[in-house]
């Protein structure tokens, strides 16, 4: 038997930016707010995405701006990455955003729960697979804002197998000697620390 919880005036699925803003907002009407995230508050955005994103593009600048500091007068020399150190100070900043996040939350008395949020008809949601157990809420209103998942380029699958439904995405064209010559498309791929912090591609947002 599934214990059932108080009843919310708002039950929020998934604590990414547009699930705990709904959560922070309602919360700052007077409304009673229960959110609930697998894991780690913040989402794609603040764990994986655009904040560790930004950090390791911060890095690249500076080793940019390091590197060309002689066209200012600068003798600074070359400049070198340690990525372990890098990637250290990107986990510091996500550490406390998700802190500053959840405390945040705690001070607007928003009721977090941890685990995967199913709704069901009658505006009932169960959750289950985390640290808060297995429970079901009712709510006046239900907020689905559970994010995605990337569906990947066929012309790069797993050769083990396809891990995720891909899109049918069209062979590319390619310039060559024939005009309208068409050809699957290929990443080149590289390993130098300089190359990759030089130029950088990006598909999406």
């Amino acid at each position: 038997m599934v214990p059932t919880a108080d009843h919310f005036d708002v039950v929020v699925i998934g604590g990414g930016p547009g699930g705990y803003a709904t959560a922070l907002y309602g919360a700052s009407a007077g409304l009673n707010i229960a959110m609930i995230e697998k894991g780690r508050l913040g989402g794609t955005c603040l764990n994986v995405g655009c904040i560790p994103a930004k950090e390791l593009l911060e890095t690249a600048a500076t080793f940019l701006h390091v590197n060309e500091a002689s066209e200012y007068g600068i003798n600074a020399g070359e400049a070198s990455i340690d990525w372990s150190a890098s990637l250290g100070r990107k986990d510091k900043i996500v550490d406390q955003l998700i802190t500053g996040l959840g405390a945040l939350l705690k001070s607007r008395k928003v009721t977090v729960l941890d685990g995967h949020g199913r709704l069901h008809e009658g505006k009932r949601v169960t959750v289950s697979g985390g640290s808060s157990g297995d429970i079901e809420l009712t709510g006046d209103a239900i907020v689905l804002a559970p994010g995605s998942v990337p569906r990947t380029n066929p012309a790069r699958e797993d050769p083990a197998g396809p891990r995720r439904r891909s899109l049918p995405f069209p062979p590319a064209r390619r310039p060559g000697p024939t005009v309208g010559q068409e050809s699957p498309a290929t990443i080149p791929k590289t390993s130098a620390v300089a190359e990759v912090t030089r130029r950088r591609a990006c598909a999406g947002t």
